[in-house]
């Protein structure tokens, strides 16, 4: 039961970050325009953001990692104090397998905003809020 729990909060918080990359576009437009204009080609722009993406996803799930890993430890304390039964709490196989799944959908879901881009057209990126 954890662990669908758990999966299912994965897809949530791959939703939600992918959400606001592709909500944050409109505003980096310009900033598109601009490289494209001074000679930046697609493929560039493509890059760019997807580097951006994947890296905003895998800071999302190390934090999501180590905050997971804090709370288990607190929680895992404050039983122990309870019950007077040590919890060890610790990072194995399974949560980096776990994180090294959710990344490369994240990688994947990166792609959407590095195609948005990618597609972006210098004249309208220029002129928008001109």
């Amino acid at each position: 039961a954890v662990s669908v729990v758990a999966m299912a909060f994965q897809a949530m918080v791959f939703a939600a970050v992918l959400i606001s990359i592709l909500a944050s576009l409109p505003a980096r437009s310009r900033w598109l325009g601009l490289l494209r204009a001074l000679g930046a080609g697609r493929g560039y722009v493509f890059l760019v953001l997807w580097l951006q993406s994947a890296l905003v996803f895998l800071l999302a799930a190390l934090a999501g990692l180590g905050l997971g890993w804090l709370a288990a430890g607190s929680l895992a304390a404050w039983l122990s104090a309870r019950i007077a039964l040590i919890i060890p709490v610790a990072i194995a196989w399974p949560e980096l397998f776990s994180l090294g799944i959710f990344w490369v959908f994240a990688a994947l879901g990166a792609l959407l905003p590095a195609l948005a881009g990618y597609r972006l057209s210098v004249r309208q990126a220029l002129l928008r809020d001109a």
